[in-house]
């Protein structure tokens, strides 16, 4: 795991996991009879030592909860979102820490298309915050070539660059989190479309003033 934490997987092989480990690279097919499959072993590994926080009265404050939690182990682990889809199968130990989510999700009203949408915006958006740079690096932030510019934008990213040190993570991180609560609570809050039946539909047709028009002149 310590080659993920300085190699992307992309470019690691099982030939440099084994020089890592001072072993045969043929050893290692014992074990793992592709790069993929030990990828997705040591994804499966990974996420299985999330700590999933404990139940709160308030499905909000669980959230919150849950995505400090998340947080914390993608500091533990910041390869272990990069591997976990790497064959395009979604590990038994990542659900298990999607299913509180989804189950909110559910349990709030969501259904069908709604709870993809909801489960779907609210994961990708949770997972981009978290990884994201500005997150990580938001007070090492340096602007190259800066003279390139106009000088109206220059003022704008020197003023960005005075104040940029006083911006911690963890707020960036808090406000980012509270947002997609409150995103989830917009999303409840709209109504579902209902579904116009066939007649309803060729009726509504029928009725538009192009339709009118035609009418009249048969």
């Amino acid at each position: 795991m310590s080659l993920l934490a300085t190699h992307s997987p992309e470019s690691l092989t099982l030939a440099k996991v084994a020089d890592s480990l001072g072993a045969g690279t043929m050893s290692l097919y014992t074990y793992f009879p592709s790069r993929d499959a030990l990828l997705m072993a040591v994804s499966a590994y990974s996420l299985s030592q999330f700590e999933m926080p404990r139940e709160r009265a308030d499905w909000r404050e669980f959230l919150l909860a849950w995505l400090w939690a998340v947080q914390k182990h993608h500091e533990r682990y910041p390869f272990s979102f990069k591997t976990f889809s790497w064959t395009g199968e979604v590990t038994p130990a990542l659900m298990k820490i999607h299913a509180p989510v989804n189950q909110i999700l559910r349990d709030q009203g969501l259904r069908g298309k709604r709870l993809a949408f909801a489960s779907a915006w609210f994961l990708a958006s949770a997972m981009g915050l978290m990884s994201s740079k500005c997150v990580s690096s938001s007070s090492h932030v340096s602007f190259g070539h800066i003279d390139e510019l106009p000088p109206a934008m220059q003022d704008v990213f020197l003023e960005l660059h005075r104040n940029m040190p006083a911006v911690r993570p963890e707020k960036i991180l808090e406000f980012g989190f509270r947002q997609l609560i409150a995103g989830v609570e917009q999303l409840l809050q709209e109504e579902p479309r209902p579904r116009a039946r066939a007649g309803a539909r060729l009726k509504k047709s029928a009725d538009r003033p192009g339709a009118r028009v035609l009418r009249a002149l048969r």
